[in-house]
C-alpha cells in the first residue's frame, strides 16, 4: 500500500489539473454567446402560440361537453346504454 502511495498521488495530481482545466474550458464557454439564440426565441414564441392555440380548443370541448344536449332532461339522471337490444 505504502508502496504504491506515489504513483497513486501523480495520478491523482493529474486528475486534479485535469479538472482544472476543463473548468477554465467551462468558464470560457459560459462567456461566448449562444449561436442559435435567435432560432430559440423565435421557436419558443412558436411553441407559446401552439400551446395557446391548444389550451383553447381545450377549453371549447370542456364547455361544449358540460352542456346538457337539446333532448336531455336537466336535473334528471343519465340512464347507462349497456348495449343490450330491447
Amino acid at each position: 500500500m505504502i508502496e504504491a502511495f506515489p504513483s497513486k498521488l501523480e495520478a491523482c495530481k493529474a486528475t486534479l489539473e485535469n479538472t482544472k482545466t476543463q473548468l477554465e474550458s467551462a468558464k470560457a464557454e459560459l462567456d461566448k454567446p449562444f449561436p442559435q439564440e435567435a432560432e430559440l426565441a423565435e421557436k419558443s414564441s412558436r411553441l407559446s402560440e401552439v400551446n395557446i392555440a391548444l389550451n383553447l380548443d381545450k377549453r371549447e370541448n370542456e364547455v361544449i361537453a358540460d352542456m346538457p344536449d337539446e333532448g336531455d332532461s336537466v336535473g334528471q339522471p343519465q340512464r347507462k346504454d349497456r348495449g343490450r337490444e330491447r
